[in-house]
């Protein structure tokens, strides 16, 4: 395998269910709309190679047949077999039939990709949401005996999304849905969001939606941001503005605390988990805004879960392909 010196082997929290074949692997792809991450586990957690390429659109034979193709030379894998499963996360709505039933950022074929997947590697594919390969990839990863039985990854990045684990299990909903908390109202009649309605957390607590409330404070104010966001979704000037004292800046981060404190308050009414994590591009700057979101939590949540942790994820970029893996042990495990 290529560039085995970089990897280690990684402490998983549960013991799988049966007894695995220690030279069985496993192999988990993260499919984003930019780019595509991709490892190679053994079935006691030993991680044997790590890669990326560019996610091309999927749509037709011969552009899947060159990503696979694309995949298995970066992961030193040009030999079938010794795979006994793979996991896809998509950046879209998975359901738990592994049926595709939305992905707005990704020209995709799911059939097409997890037939030649299947065929290639001659084992089974099995996909699911990204965000959900995600928590899944950051409960097993949590050494054992410290693993929670219930999460919520909240990813803040373009958009908002989340991931669910409850009782080890990642929870996808009837139609692939149960992680769009992008989607949940926290301001009636607020700003128009892509989905049609109005007063999304996605407007408020994204990279985008944090850029908008920054200008928007620096224009009443009449205080130019500095720096300037380069675009739309630039967050990083705004979170460093906002260190460097400029008070539109601050405004907004405290806007986006707000607004996700209220969102987490109502996420934790209904599925109470052991624990809430931040992830996505905007973790990177959690400390910014998760004391803030930790205080408005427990103003807004029911007195049973005001205690519950609200942590950055600590897995980061790499949690959706090594959940993708693991979740392809779970369910082989299964079957």
């Amino acid at each position: 395998m290529a560039g085995m010196n970089a990897f280690s082997h990684i402490p998983l929290s549960a013991s799988p269910a049966r007894k695995h074949d220690a030279n069985m692997q496993y192999i988990g792809i993260d499919l984003g709309g930019t780019a595509t991450k991709a490892v190679v586990l053994s079935a006691d957690g030993a991680e044997h190679a790590w890669t990326s390429v560019p996610t091309p659109p999927l749509t037709s034979e011969d552009e899947v047949r060159t990503f696979v193709r694309d995949l298995r030379v970066g992961l030193g894998m040009e030999q079938a077999g010794g795979v006994a499963g793979v996991g896809l996360a998509v950046a879209g709505a998975v359901d738990g039939a592994g049926v595709l039933r939305m992905a707005p950022n990704i020209a995709l074929d799911l059939d097409l990709l997890r037939d030649a997947l299947t065929r290639e590697l001659r084992c089974p594919t099995f996909a699911l949401n990204d965000a959900s390969a995600a928590a899944f990839g950051e409960q097993q990863l949590l050494p054992k005996g410290d693993a929670p039985r219930s999460l919520v990854l909240v990813t803040l990045g373009t958009g908002v999304g989340a991931g669910i684990v409850v009782d080890g299990r990642v929870v996808p909903g009837a139609r692939g849905a149960a992680g769009e908390v992008g989607h949940i109202t926290v301001e009636a009649d607020g700003h128009l969001c892509g989905c049609g309605s109005r007063g999304c957390l996605e407007q408020y607590a994204s990279a985008r939606g944090l850029v908008r409330l920054a200008r928007e404070r620096a224009a009443a104010d009449g205080t130019p941001l500095f720096p300037e966001p380069m675009h739309d979704s630039d967050a990083y000037s705004v979170f460093l503005a906002a260190e460097n004292g400029n008070v539109p800046a601050q405004e907004a981060v405290v806007e986006l605390a707000r607004r996700l404190g209220q969102a987490l308050a109502t996420i934790a009414c209904v599925i109470d988990p052991d624990v809430f994590l931040i992830g996505g591009g905007l973790a990177g700057s959690a400390e910014a805004f998760l004391p803030a979101t930790r205080d408005v939590f427990r103003k807004h949540a029911c007195p049973a879960c005001r205690d519950t942790p609200i942590e950055a994820a600590r897995q980061g970029n790499r949690a959706g392909a090594l959940g993708a893996a693991l979740f392809a042990r779970s369910q082989v495990d299964l079957a």
